[in-house]
């Protein structure tokens, strides 16, 4: 180099007499050698000018990427190159997280889309098991003890439970909004996704669940925790192409200092693999977003991020361990409460019926003449009306008290929500009990807020479940 100028100064924090008389290539970055030699040689060889980027060294070490310009300088006495360079280190930096962003956007986009596919499948998958659990409920209750028949119609109900189940988790993955957090044991909802995990991980994966004999309750969104505990086996699943073994352990912990971290009295949940592990540079970066071991389009590197970020928010901690060739275990906690009730949904209340008149209102014919059966068979006096527009019909023509409308949200014509302002307007003291496969009668394609006083029952349900939401509603408080 036989000149520089003094804006070396700012940009490499390297004095122009320093420079001048030393090897270009002692500044520029290994990676970018080679090329920058063969833009040196082609103007060199061919004359005119020659644009590229490459990496210098500065003062402290660190790597600033030029914009260059090589230009063969005519009229030199001997062959001679001007270089011309912009420090555009920020400006590629910004761009590389513009493009971040955009990839984040993407992904958001995309994951909306799936999520609204989810619900929609969902729902009319939650009005078929309706049918199912409740036509195979009824059956049971009238076959005689002795029956041959109980055992398929035992496996029916067990089967369509299940498909609830999954249908229930399609429904969570495409929710928007969290739940409410509500005090919970930990076991239960192991002991369910336990059994959702199994055709998720394959049969070359054994799944064992552990679960303490009795764990504190902790207060969380089900749903969050239910996505962690997903979440977790599908990183444990692909760890193990071969198979192995995923383990779910639950535990109470006491409060103290365990693995350098000080925690309050917690329940623990610990899902360990035996699959092919992480060394110390990989469990270092795990919980970072967007890291991922796996190929391109193959993984976000979304998942132990929001295990992260999930269990923080709840208040709760993380814990990550792995052994490359002997598997990970990734254990998370959440803080102990002293609330008594714990919401169990295994615990329901019996069911009672009643001699009220109900109006009810649901477009697809399997459901409603399923759930009419029940209420009848129940002693409730029940009007039907397969569209809103009969439901406004009977509702204006009928003499007696209608003291409840049950009606499914999403319909033809009007939505239940519509349905059920309109026929208030009617009958004022008229309770509201939405049945609908969406997670909640409000926003979207529900159709708008729901009324005061309303309640809810998702589908798919039983016999039990719907005729406990019915004398609920119909027992509730006036409807101011």
């Amino acid at each position: 180099m036989t000149f520089v100028s003094p804006a070396i100064q700012s940009t490499l924090g390297l004095l122009p007499t320093e420079v001048r008389g030393n090897v270009l290539w002692e500044l520029v970055h290994p990676n970018d050698v080679v090329s920058v030699h063969g833009a040196f040689q082609e103007a060199l060889s061919q004359g005119g000018r020659r644009e590229l980027e490459f990496e210098m060294l500065d003062v402290n070490g660190r790597w600033h990427r030029l914009d260059a310009t090589l230009t063969l300088l005519e009229g030199a006495e001997r062959p001679a190159i001007g270089l011309v360079g912009t420090d555009v280190t920020d400006r590629r930096h910004l761009e590389a997280r513009v493009r971040d962003l955009e990839d984040q956007l993407r992904q958001a986009q995309k994951m909306e889309v799936v999520g609204r596919l989810a619900s929609g499948i969902a729902h009319d998958f939650g009005n078929l098991l309706t049918i199912i659990i409740g036509a195979s409920g009824r059956m049971l209750d009238e076959l005689p003890a002795e029956s041959p028949l109980r055992t398929q119609g035992d496996a029916i109900q067990v089967t369509a439970e299940r498909a609830a189940a999954l249908v229930r988790r399609l429904l969570a993955f495409g929710r928007q909004s969290a739940d409410t957090p509500v005090v919970l044991d930990l076991n239960i909802v192991v002991a369910e996704v336990g059994q959702l995990l199994r055709p998720m991980v394959g049969e070359h994966i054994d799944v064992q669940v552990l679960n303490t004999d009795s764990v504190w309750p902790i207060k969380a969104d089900r749903t969050q925790i239910e996505q962690v505990l997903f979440n977790l086996a599908a990183n444990a699943r692909d760890a193990m192409p071969s198979g192995g073994r995923l383990t779910i352990e639950t535990r109470n912990v006491a409060a103290g200092m365990h693995g350098g971290l000080a925690i309050g009295p917690s329940v623990s949940i610990s899902v360990s693999d035996t699959g092919v592990g992480m060394d110390s540079t990989t469990l270092a970066q795990a919980f970072e977003p967007f890291f991922t071991t796996k190929a391109i389009g193959e993984g976000t590197g979304l998942g132990l991020a929001n295990v992260y970020n999930i269990v923080r928010d709840a208040g709760g901690w993380t814990k990550l361990t792995s052994t490359v060739g002997r598997g990970t275990t990734v254990s998370f906690g959440l803080p102990r409460v002293y609330e008594a009730t714990v919401t169990d949904r295994h615990k329901p209340s019996p069911s009672v019926g009643g001699s009220e008149t109900v109006l009810l209102v649901e477009d697809e014919d399997g459901v409603r003449e399923l759930v009419r059966d029940i209420l009848s068979l129940a002693g409730y006096h029940v009007l039907e009306a397969p569209m809103p527009s009969d439901a406004d019909r009977i509702s204006r023509e009928f003499d007696g008290d209608i003291p409840l409308l049950v009606t499914d949200v999403v319909m033809p014509e009007m939505s239940g929500l519509e349905l059920s302002a309109r026929l208030r307007e009617q009958r004022p003291d008229m309770q509201v009990m939405y049945m609908s496969g969406f997670p909640e009668p409000t926003g979207g394609a529900a159709g708008g807020v729901a009324a005061p006083g309303a309640h809810f029952v998702a589908k798919p349900f039983d016999r039990q479940t719907l005729l406990r939401a019915v004398r609920g509603a119909l027992d509730a408080p006036p409807v101011p």
